[in-house]
């Protein structure tokens, strides 16, 4: 007995070793090259690794990859689409042995990514496989061979860290800074979820967001929030019609503790001073496709002042914008006599006057 457990703790030894010292013997360069073969064969784009490839297998098998590149559709603006620093990936060890692939962290470290559409109405993301390779996959799928069923995949934890994102048409750019995010997804298929924070345009933001699985002619259910300074916009409803026909139907609320400091954060103007200190809350049902943008069910209270209605947006060439507000009660007297009111009058125009409540 004691021999079998000596034997036991020696085999035991020789594979943890194993385990830690086997990878150091892998030939990333080699694999390297057949990362890159298979990427380019799915996508038709290059993938580069400029920097190491490590192997790990215990406590759980992963992989750190650094310098990493996938290269830009042919006319972009930039050599790449997508550039990082530092790729980590682990997966769990006991569901790989039953062909489930849940992966328990990925790390991306300054991960830089240029999403584009072009004067053509093309665009950069949409990728297509290598010259042939479609024709190979094909090869195997006769009638005498089942095609192979795709293994489980899960995201447990992917975390970006320090990203940036632009998204640049003919147009111009947009642009998204110290994008740090903490994703997760239970398959391909969802459901999904992520928080973080970015800051868009200059702008800071935090983003929570949790999307229902995507199910064939099924309504997806999506929940977001987005906050800025002391103002949050959340949205509570379904997606259905996915791609082709694309529609979102649900609730929309807007909260802001100081209207005018909202205005002025996101316009980078300052806004009227009959606005200051006021709280803004709307409530709405948003219905949007993409044609129109519909709002309706609206309740706005602004301060003291509150209002119904409805806002439609026809989406072309020539957007039209139709709003209809129908309030209880409006009391100029208060509204005109806010703080840029009673500064504002340096000669000229008393405060209360017509056109003093033009210019506000």
């Amino acid at each position: 007995m004691r021999k079998i457990l000596v034997g036991a703790v020696v085999v035991l030894a020789v594979l943890v070793a194993a385990a830690f010292i086997g990878p150091q013997f892998i030939p990333a360069e080699s694999i390297k090259q057949d990362i890159s073969a298979e990427v380019e064969k799915a996508t038709g784009r290059q993938l580069a690794i400029d920097g190491s490839l490590n192997f790990r297998v215990l406590p759980s098998p992963g992989v750190t990859a650094s310098g990493v590149r996938l290269s830009n559709a042919q006319g972009g603006s930039v050599a790449d689409m997508v550039r990082l620093r530092t790729a980590i990936v682990e997966v769990a060890l006991f569901p790989l042995l039953s062909a489930n692939v849940q992966v328990s962290r990925i790390v991306l470290w300054e991960p830089e990514i240029v999403l584009e559409t072009f004067a053509d109405g093309s665009n950069n993301w949409t990728f297509a496989p290598a010259s042939g390779a479609e024709a190979a996959s094909d090869s195997g799928t006769g009638d005498d061979k089942e095609p192979s069923a795709a293994p489980s995949v899960r995201l447990d934890d992917v975390v970006i860290r320090e990203g940036t994102l632009t998204y640049r048409t003919p147009d111009g750019d947009q642009r998204i800074e110290k994008l740090n995010m903490t994703l997760g997804a239970e398959s391909l298929q969802g459901p999904f979820r992520g928080n973080g924070s970015l800051i868009a345009q200059g702008f800071p933001v935090n983003l929570d967001v949790a999307i229902g699985a995507f199910v064939e002619e099924k309504a997806t259910p999506v929940n977001v929030k987005v906050s800025a300074g002391g103002a949050a916009l959340s949205y509570s409803g379904v997606l259905s019609g996915a791609p082709e026909a694309t529609r979102m139907s649900g609730q929309v609320a807007l909260k802001a503790a100081d209207l005018s400091a909202t205005i002025a954060d996101v316009s980078g103007a300052a806004a009227p001073g009959a606005l200051r200190g006021k709280p803004l809350e709307l409530e709405g049902k948003l219905d949007a496709n993409g044609e129109a943008i519909s709002l309706n069910d609206l309740a706005v209270r602004i301060g003291d002042d509150s209002a119904t209605g409805a806002v439609q947006v026809a989406l072309g060439e020539t957007p039209r914008i139709d709003i209809v507000l129908n309030l209880a009660q409006l009391d100029l007297d208060r509204l005109l006599a806010g703080p840029a009111a009673g500064k504002g009058a340096t000669g000229g125009a008393a405060a209360g006057s017509p056109s003093s409540g033009a210019a506000a």
